[in-house]
């Protein structure tokens, strides 16, 4: 169990500064010329470069680029580890992970992971200041570097996350623009249709109705819900189309479904 960091802290060395913060508001980092590392605790946010955007969540490193202006905005309470520090030759080296917006990097890492802690332990060195404990934090960030650039290759690539992020956005209650899912995942909208279409062989229409129909599916199983209920729930103020669109997708309309459904449990345990 790692002792609770205190919010808003930094050390006055012009190499390194470091933080854990917990916000609610949005701010802008300009032109800071060190680098920035960012690890995701809790929470989710923007991360403006220009006119791109990119939606961080839980257990997320990002690299930031030297000198480069950022914007964050946050979309929830939003628990971050942060670090600004003078690169050294190695790092740089290591540090080549793909952009995923102009001046950030990124990389999701399973909830479970060794990099939170590591990066807890450099926070813990710049408040108690052990012997040698420059050395020993600049160490720790280069192993976070190299982890990070390691885990690309074994784990979800900065190429996909986009992709992940526009998954999950789709599977929301709200529906949004396909503008909207663009700029959330940094892209145009021509590119994001395009690489969504690759990536999961359906447009991102497509996979939000099947979403959404697995969903109704999952309801119907339950006879407390009325079709109309579960038509309303999913977005589709018409019984008929939601029928129309749910016969599309598993060849059966919603009743049917039900029907089918409730013979099969009131079949006798020797039914073939």
């Amino acid at each position: 169990m790692y002792q609770k960091l205190p919010v808003f802290y930094k050390s006055t060395r012009p190499d390194l500064c470091c933080g854990h913060t917990v916000s609610h508001t949005a701010w802008s980092r300009k032109y800071l010329p060190l680098h920035g590392l960012i690890y995701v605790v809790r929470g989710r946010g923007l991360m403006h470069s220009g006119d791109r955007m990119f939606e961080t969540r839980k257990d997320m490193m990002l690299l930031l680029k030297a000198n480069a202006k950022i914007r964050f905005e946050t979309l929830e309470e939003w628990e971050l580890y942060w670090f600004h520090f003078l690169m050294t030759p190695r790092q740089e080296q290591i540090a080549d992970w793909p952009e995923v917006i102009p001046g950030i990097a990124a990389i999701q890492f399973p909830e479970e992971n060794f990099i939170r802690p590591m990066l807890e332990g450099v926070l813990q060195l710049d408040l108690t200041r052990p012997q040698y404990w420059n050395e020993t934090m600049f160490s720790l960030l280069d192993s976070a570097i190299q982890y990070g650039r390691t885990h690309l290759s074994s784990a979800i690539e900065t190429r996909d996350v986009h992709i992940l992020q526009a998954k999950e956005l789709l599977s929301g209650t709200k529906d949004r623009s396909m503008d909207e899912l663009a700029r959330r995942c940094g892209m145009s909208r021509t590119r994001f249709f395009a690489k969504f279409k690759v990536k999961t062989g359906m447009s991102p229409r497509s996979y939000r109705e099947l979403v959404m129909m697995k969903k109704a599916r999952r309801m119907l199983e339950d006879p407390d819900f009325s079709i109309t209920e579960i038509a309303c729930d999913i977005g589709m103020k018409s019984c008929s189309y939601f029928s129309t669109r749910f016969r599309h997708v598993f060849g059966v309309s919603p009743r049917q479904y039900r029907r089918d459904l409730e013979l099969r449990r009131n079949a006798s345990p020797d039914a073939v």
